[in-house]
Formats: structure tokens, sequence, C-alpha cells
């Protein structure tokens, strides 16, 4: 089982990871000591790294070994969801002199059904406030950390949102779409360790049950929204404004990607073609 969820830790490696991180997102600073550096890092961070859902498509191999996540984001260019952003996150924080925890959430389904603890999130300790940081939600998600006060509009980035507070320990992130406070995820404050999210990455990257199977999601969030690629189509956001445009062929893609994400990979790479997209020709 260990070795289907590839959560067991490799022997330690001296590898100087916070270095290269800095040098790739562009901070040079030794230590945080506010929430305006702790923002600071966090828009460096979301705009460095895409958010990334292509493993299952190119046949990565899930894991939770920050060891490995580093070496993908860092070395191969690529990115990844929640559990591998937030992971990178909080262990650089802690580098850097910012404690953090891991949290888990239930995104919120559209049927209003009960979805599982699937999402990693963190929590921050500053300034005398509980701070919600979240680097793997993608472009509708909160471009900066968000501090939890129920009921407190907050703008981060394009969009407004609101944490209420539910029953027991349970909270509500929930974003403004046209007049209506639309729910993101549900979740508490309990502490989570890394390894705890080795099923549920397993589950986000290869479960036939998983968005992240039966779409092609790519996303880079900015503060005015951000890029989006979702199957056959490259989704501009500026606000309220989306404007897109149509994704013909693998080719098209790959070249997308390189440009948009600077994620570099070859139309053979592809293990699984992607939704609404032709299918790679065999080669003769």
């Amino acid at each position: 089982m260990d070795a289907l969820f590839n959560i067991t830790p490799p022997a330690r490696r001296s590898v100087d990871w916070l270095s290269t991180y800095c040098d790739r997102v562009g901070w040079q600073s030794p230590q945080i000591n506010s929430v305006e550096g702790l923002a600071q890092l966090f828009l460096a961070h979301i705009s460095t790294f895409p958010f990334d859902m292509m493993d299952y498509f190119l046949g990565t191999t899930p894991t939770v070994n920050l060891d490995t996540i580093l070496n993908k984001f860092l070395h191969k260019g690529r990115g990844g969801g929640c559990s591998q952003q937030n992971a990178i996150l909080h262990s650089m924080l802690d580098k850097l002199g910012v404690s953090s925890r891991l949290g888990m959430a239930r995104i919120a389904r559209a049927d209003g059904a009960p979805s599982p603890r699937s999402h990693m999130v963190l929590y921050v300790e500053m300034e005398g406030q509980t701070w919600l940081c979240d680097a793997g939600y993608g472009v509708f998600g909160p471009a900066q950390p968000i501090v939890i006060e129920p009921d407190l509009v907050q703008q981060l980035g394009a969009y407004p949102f609101k944490i209420k507070k539910g029953t027991g320990e349970f909270y509500t992130l929930t974003r403004l779409s046209g007049e209506i406070w639309k729910p993101i995820y549900r979740f508490d404050l309990r502490t989570y360790d890394l390894q705890d999210f080795g099923p549920v990455n397993f589950y986000n990257s290869l479960s036939p049950e998983s968005q992240f199977t039966q779409n092609l999601i790519v996303s880079r969030p900015s503060l005015t929204g951000g890029l989006l690629i979702r199957n056959n189509a490259l989704i501009k956001i500026e606000g309220a404004t989306q404007t897109r445009q149509r994704i013909e062929t693998r080719a098209h893609l790959v070249s997308l990607l390189e440009t948009h994400f600077s994620i570099i990979i070859e139309e053979e790479d592809f293990v699984h073609s992607p939704p609404r997209l032709p299918a790679l020709e065999p080669t003769i």
C-alpha cells in the first residue's frame, strides 16, 4: 500500500531547497515578520508556480514526499495541486521563520451533497490573528491570505471573500459571485500531518470520480483574475470578464502551456488524451 500512495520517505538529502525556491519566486528577505510580508511571498508563489493538475494525463505518480514535490516544481518546471502547492509553501514559510499548520477542507458541491476532505489549506498565526492561506485553489481562490474573522468582507485580488461561521467548529469560505455568496469549501482549524494527505492526493490525481481525471485543468492566478486552461479552452479572466480561445490540437496545447505557464512538455508525454482534444496519431 505504501508503494501505491508513495508516502514512505526516502533517505534525507542535503539539498538547499530554500535558496532555489527563493531564486525562483524572487524572494530576497531572510525572514517574514508581518502579514504584509506573508502576502507578498504568497503572491510571488502563486505567480510563479501554476496550479497544474496534469498528473493523470502525463502518467505522473501521485506523491506527498516533499523532496519529490520540490524537485518537480523547482527542477522539472511543473506545478501541482493543493496538497503539493501548500506543502511547499508550508515548508518554505517554516524555513523563513513563519510557523504554519496544514488543514483539510471539503470542497462545496453544486448539488449541496457532502464531499470528502480532499483539499489542503494552511493556517498561519500572525499579528494576533489566524490567517487562511491557500495557494492551491487556482484562479477562483483567494489571491492573498484571508483573516479568519466571520462575516468580514475581504477583497482578495479580483474577488470579495467572506468567511461564515457554521455549526460547531466549522467555517465556510465564500466568494461573491454576482449578488450571491457562493460557498467554496468548508473547514475547521484542526491540524494534520503531510502524510495524512497521501490518500487524498491519490484520489484527486487518479480517481475516476475526481474532476481532475475527467478534466484537464491548469491555471495561473493573479490579482486581477488570471489564466485558465480547461480541456480545449484557454480562458483569460479579468475581474468579471472572461475571454476564451479554443485549443484545437495537442501541439497548440503544448505551445500554450509553455507560453503562458512555463510548462515545457512534448505531445508524446501525454499518457491519456486530454478531453475534447484529438488523440495523438500513432507513430508508424
